[in-house]
């Protein structure tokens, strides 16, 4: 049984091609490869095109119209002279064309505002890509802090297997000699069995991971990727008001509901280009020819240029134009209580995460020291055994408590390291 677990382990490990990594390469693959990030940087492109003088009003539009007819009728004509004329199947033929220009000079500063709606969309549709290659990111950092746990588990249970095979040993040589009973022998090789177990949960859990990470950057064969610790040290944080005046520069979702503001503000303004006079100007040049077999005329032809200028004013529509003024100016006050409301949250959740971490690092201290008192009596505990002055269940029971403070402390450390993350991202530092 415990060499099946062993060789099941061992092709565990070897199966696929493995290679060291750190936190900033896979994040470097993570933009360079997710499908998502691209999506979103494609859709920001659409909106960026769509942010142009023309889309504005700005300038003018120009036209070109041409006809081409031909009519075959029957006719008769009488006059009062007496004279008449008849045609049978006679045609009339016509060519025209027109090239014309519109461009308005003043619709009531409504382009401009449109040209600052346009550059806001972009800028917002510039966040959103933004936003989500730094939720990303954090996703990846917060992947990549649980493989360092997952193997720091299986390197944990590792040597606890191999504390447990050293006592298994022991064991089987005390019952040879008739030390202990079977009783004994069978709890060490159960606890033996147990350890065996734990670790090859620990390296499919890590094989579980290499899978997302494998996902998100698009690679198809499985690779096992080895985390380098130090690429992801605990760095700190710093005073919670650099935190939070970082957050509320730098933060993406702020930004956002800043320009979602300053939008509101611009549309207001559109809405208020009603209220003005619309001025446009015109010209055009048109050439047109008819040819008749019958008729008064025989042929006729016209060319040349127009041009001229329209005024247009709405003075009242029932009111139309003031609801939607107010409307626009509630939505403006919408728009800023939302971005008030996102700061009071990211102060309130930046305060909730830095007393948090704070706690951590207390614990993470004191857990450090609880860790060396235990490794010391582990390393006492291991000597007594080989003496035989202490029983297999003692030696297990300090066992067991070195890996409870050894997991409690690989944990501490994830949740310390996830706790940064959190706060860089509100911070809006996840990028750099």
């Amino acid at each position: 049984m415990n060499k099946l677990l062993i060789f099941f382990l061992f092709l565990s490990f070897s199966t696929f091609s493995q290679r060291a990594i750190t936190l900033s390469e896979l994040i470097g693959l993570t933009i360079e490869k997710n499908y998502q990030i691209q999506i979103y940087k494609i859709q920001n492109q659409i909106v960026e095109n769509q942010n142009t003088a023309g889309n504005t009003g700005m300038l003018p539009t120009i036209g070109v119209e041409g006809t081409a007819s031909m009519d075959v009728k029957n006719s008769e004509l009488n006059f009062f002279s007496g004279d008449s004329r008849s045609g049978k199947n006679a045609q009339s033929t016509s060519l025209s064309g027109v090239v014309r220009l519109d461009y308005t000079v003043f619709d009531g500063f409504a382009m401009f505002a449109n040209k600052d709606r346009l550059n806001y969309l972009s800028q917002i549709g510039a966040q959103e890509t933004k936003y989500f290659v730094e939720q990303t990111i954090a996703d990846v950092s917060k992947l990549y802090s649980q493989l360092i746990v997952n193997y720091n588990i299986a390197e944990l249970y590792e040597k606890s297997l191999n504390i447990s095979r050293f006592r298994y040993k022991i064991a089987l040589r005390q019952k040879q000699i008739g030390t202990i009973n079977a009783l004994e022998l069978h709890q060490a090789e159960m606890d033996f069995t147990s350890d065996s177990l734990l670790l090859l949960n620990a390296q499919w859990n890590i094989h579980d991971l290499q899978i997302q990470i494998n996902r998100i950057i698009r690679n198809d064969s499985i690779i096992t990727w080895i985390p380098v610790e130090e690429s992801m040290k605990i760095e700190g944080i710093g005073s919670l008001e650099e935190v939070q005046r970082d957050a509320l520069i730098n933060n993406k979702n702020m930004q956002r509901r800043q320009i979602e503001e300053m939008l509101a503000e611009a549309n207001l303004r559109i809405e208020k280009s009603a209220r003005y006079p619309q001025v446009n100007l015109f010209g055009s040049y048109g050439y047109s020819k008819q040819i008749n077999e019958v008729g008064f005329t025989e042929s006729s032809l016209t060319y040349g240029p127009g041009f001229g200028v329209t005024v247009r004013m709405n003075l009242y529509d029932g009111g139309n134009v003031n609801n939607r003024i107010e409307n626009s100016r509630l939505e403006t006050e919408i728009a800023n209580l939302n971005r008030l409301d996102y700061e009071n949250l990211i102060k309130t959740e930046l305060q909730r995460l830095y007393s948090s971490y704070q706690n951590l690092l207390i614990n993470r201290n004191l857990l450090e020291k609880n860790l060396q008192s235990a490794t010391n009596t582990i390393l006492i505990a291991e000597e007594q055994y080989k003496a035989g002055t202490i029983s297999g269940f003692d030696y297990r029971q300090n066992q067991l408590s070195v890996i409870q403070i050894n997991m409690q402390l690989i944990n501490l450390k994830n949740q310390l390291r996830q706790t940064e993350i959190d706060i860089l991202r509100i911070r809006g530092k996840m990028v750099e």
